[in-house]
């Protein structure tokens, strides 16, 4: 399994993870190639590591990487020398490098899957020379590389329909849980409504609209509600806001970066998680791992309808799916649920652990796992 991430670490290396763990309960030995500087540990199996040269000139060959491939593919060549797989897993890789794995693949007789869990819109050049490069060189893989594997593994059905309709032999695969491990709640007081959003909004996720709308329901009307954001600090925030408002005086608390352990206790403890999203491609195409966790724990989503993970969220069942992010939408729906029965609430809670139980399983997805990659 080769890509650019820690397993179990962060939304990929937890996907990632498993799948793995889908493999290795069939019997089949896996490893990882993380292509990035990171410290692993053996509770994960065999992990190798490999990535440019972390030196002065590090930005320098990391754009050599995405237009060539090679420190990546020299990586991978000294693991295939060791491991002698039956079948390699691309994950979300750059074009020249996923060129040269299947070339060497098809020589070799190893089937080759690609995985894909993005597709950004291409970057202008005062973003950034790497990201400019790297959009690009992703776009030209997901036109016309990927049709070369043996087969892609695609997170979202966007991404599932854009396969099918190429041609491409495609598995339609969401996060996914052990829900042995996870903690649920069905039970929360209703008596103030406490909303969440975890991760880092970037270019991403909008946050500025709800702490807004919220802020000025709080400060205004009494509402008991609150708004918990972890993964940016208050000056973060206040980056965000473009003002010095301190926001945590009406409800809205910026908690920084903590871990995910944290994260998840905060989830499992709100009523609603919160994901607005710009109405782009990358949102259609990718899938929030942060909405199926949400769900997994109990806790109901409220987003924007944008065509992508949205269609997973049920109205009044898993949560609550907004037209736009407007103001009038927004205060619209806070004060909704901010008065919604404790009895209907729990049903809610429930039945979104129940919606996760069958969509995210491991279970449900593994026979399918090990029929794509394994099946001619």
């Amino acid at each position: 399994y080769v890509g650019k991430f820690v397993p179990n670490n962060g939304a990929a290396g937890i996907h990632v993870h498993n799948i793995v763990q889908c493999l290795r309960e069939h019997g089949i030995d896996a490893c990882y190639l993380a292509l990035r500087e990171r410290d692993t540990t053996d509770k994960y199996g065999k992990v190798y590591v490999g990535s440019v040269p972390n030196n002065c000139f590090r930005g320098f060959l990391n754009i050599i990487d995405i237009m060539t491939g090679h420190y990546e593919y020299h990586a991978f060549k000294q693991v295939i020398a060791v491991e002698h797989p039956d079948v390699v897993i691309l994950y979300n890789r750059t074009n020249a490098f996923t060129q040269k794995v299947i070339k060497f693949c098809k020589n070799n007789g190893i089937k080759i899957i690609i995985e894909n869990t993005e597709w950004y819109s291409l970057s202008p050049l005062n973003a950034g020379l790497a990201d400019y490069l790297m959009t690009r060189s992703v776009d030209k893989r997901i036109r016309k590389t990927d049709k070369l594997a043996d087969g892609v593994i695609a997170i979202s059905s966007y991404l599932y329909q854009y396969y099918k309709e190429i041609g491409v032999r495609v598995l339609n695969l969401p996060p996914m849980f052990s829900f042995n491990t996870i903690n649920k709640r069905t039970e929360l007081p209703c008596d103030s409504i406490k909303f969440v959003y975890a991760g880092s909004p970037g270019g991403k996720d909008m946050l500025k609209p709800f702490v807004k709308c919220i802020s000025e329901l709080v400060s205004k009307t009494g509402i008991k509600a609150e708004f918990h954001i972890y993964g940016i600090n208050s000056m973060q925030l206040a980056h965000i806001m473009e003002d010095k408002t301190d926001y945590s005086l009406s409800g809205v608390y910026a908690h920084g970066r903590v871990s995910h352990e944290e994260v998840i206790e905060s989830v499992s403890q709100s009523h609603y998680t919160i994901l607005l999203r710009y109405p782009e491609r990358y949102a259609k195409a990718g899938y929030s791992t942060k909405v199926a966790e949400s769900l997994a724990l109990g806790t109901p989503v409220i987003c924007n309808r944008i065509g992508g993970t949205d269609g997973d969220i049920i109205d009044g069942e898993t949560g609550f799916v907004i037209p736009d992010c407007s103001d009038d939408s927004l205060k619209r729906i806070i004060q909704k649920v901010c008065s919604i029965t404790e009895e209907d609430y729990s049903s809610m809670r429930r039945q979104s652990i129940n919606y996760a139980n069958t969509r995210y399983a491991t279970d449900t997805h593994k026979q399918n796992i090990i029929n794509f990659i394994f099946e001619q």
